[in-house]
């Protein structure tokens, strides 16, 4: 099925808060399933465009890691209900690029909530450990600090699910703890194909999260 440029969406980049189009020559087509109709094309990002996204989360991360644990919460919070506020709008893109039945992608969206419902106990999750007097004149402590700019990249499969285990939880900052949730910035990298879920994310960290990039 042939398409003229103009006449299926791109998918835009989301960098340092905003989306912008790509400035690549390289594409790929997003196809439904049911149909194999082009619904969109996806880019392939630029060398010059993933520095400038991993830039803007290293800026990001100076302004994000020094923000308070209460203040981070109230943000999780709020994510967490717009992920159950437009769950079966998200599930309805993830039919539409995948084929999953609306009921199958509805859990997809679902269990990966379960994993921002978890990130909003932050105030329990960074708590460290002492240890007084572990031998003469010694105690030992333990902190839980950001690290640094984590990077996911999602597969197909789980298009709403994967990410969000990602984000807001980042793999090499602890083992299982909220990258975004305990100060950390994220860079995701969704599946080309599946990329609509992962577009309502981006859009909807722009509307309500100062920090996104």
């Amino acid at each position: 099925m042939c398409y003229s440029s103009s006449s299926v969406p791109t998918v835009k980049l989301f960098i340092d808060g905003k989306f912008v189009e790509s400035k690549t020559s390289e594409w790929l087509d997003i196809h439904n399933p049911a149909t194999n109709e082009v619904i969109a094309r996806v880019p392939k990002a630029t060398q010059e465009e993933m520095l400038a996204a991993a830039d803007s989360c290293s800026r990001s991360f100076h302004s994000w890691s020094e923000t308070s644990a209460l203040t981070r919460q109230q943000v999780f919070l709020r994510y967490q209900q717009l992920i159950k506020d437009n769950i079966k709008e998200l599930a309805k893109a993830i039919t539409v690029e995948q084929g999953k039945t609306l009921a199958d992608a509805e859990g997809d969206v679902f269990r990966g909530l379960q994993v921002v419902e978890h990130a909003c106990s932050i105030t329990s999750l960074m708590l460290g450990e002492t240890l007084p007097s572990i031998t003469k004149d010694m105690d030992t402590y333990t902190y839980r600090l950001p690290l640094g700019v984590c990077a996911g990249i999602a597969p197909f499969n789980f298009p709403a699910m994967i990410p969000l285990w990602m984000f807001p939880y980042g793999h090499g900052v602890w083992q299982h703890i909220p990258a975004e949730a305990f100060g950390a910035g994220a860079h995701l990298h969704h599946a080309p194909s599946k990329d609509a879920a992962g577009c309502w994310r981006s859009r909807r960290d722009a509307e309500h999260h100062p920090w996104a990039a």
